[in-house]
């Protein structure tokens, strides 16, 4: 009975359209009171034995790292560092949410502070590149939309410029099908074409591995 009561009052508040998580939060303090722990149960997340130290080697190799994940930025970052991808020494670029506009304005102020090359041999090891999904539906617009303005098409490269030089991309909040764009924009924009390998352990990495 009590919990009738309690549902049907927790139900109003997951439909409601105004104050919805206010509602959901008085609903749950509603219930959650009197309690006795009984137990808890926790996963941990974490990398493979070996992992950091394979990452490293590669890019002792002079192979360039992308990391590209649905994860959060502050999570992201973590799995960078974690995964020996980026490190405190690093000066790291943000492309966050935006307008194209936005977006481009930072592309090119970046570039010119830093004094990047358009084709560098080596990327630089002082810098690592961040951004995330709601930006890419930005960089990527000129693959996707064949009427898309110019100025898209200047942004995507100026964003292949910025990215070649940084010696590690992290790409947080990404969807599967941005992962796979991603790995188009390098492989199609990049003179001489490269050579790509996509790493993936799910089925949200299959787009990006075809």
């Amino acid at each position: 009975e009590e919990w009738q009561q309690w549902d049907a009052i927790h139900r109003s508040a997951q439909a409601a359209l105004v104050g919805r998580d206010d509602k959901l939060m008085q609903a749950a303090e509603m219930i959650e009171t009197n309690l006795r722990l009984v137990g808890a149960t926790a996963i941990e997340d974490k990398l493979q034995v070996g992992v950091p130290d394979t990452i490293a080697t590669l890019a002792m190799a002079g192979i360039r790292i992308w990391v590209l994940t649905g994860d959060k930025r502050e999570t992201a970052e973590n799995i960078g560092f974690a995964c020996n991808v980026i490190k405190d020494e690093m000066t790291r670029i943000y492309l966050l949410e935006g307008t194209a506009k936005q977006l481009h304005a930072t592309c090119k102020e970046e570039i010119k502070k830093h004094q990047v090359s358009s084709a560098p041999a080596q990327p630089r090891e002082d810098l690592a590149l961040i951004v995330d999904g709601k930006a890419l539906l930005e960089l990527t617009k000129s693959m996707e939309d064949s009427s898309a303005p110019p100025e898209t098409h200047e942004l995507m490269m100026d964003f292949i410029t910025l990215a070649r030089n940084c010696k590690a991309v992290i790409a947080c909040r990404v969807s599967p099908d941005q992962k796979r764009q991603v790995v188009s924009m390098v492989m199609l924009n990049t003179k001489p074409k490269p050579m790509t390998l996509s790493i993936g352990d799910g089925a949200n990495d299959v787009p990006m591995i075809l």
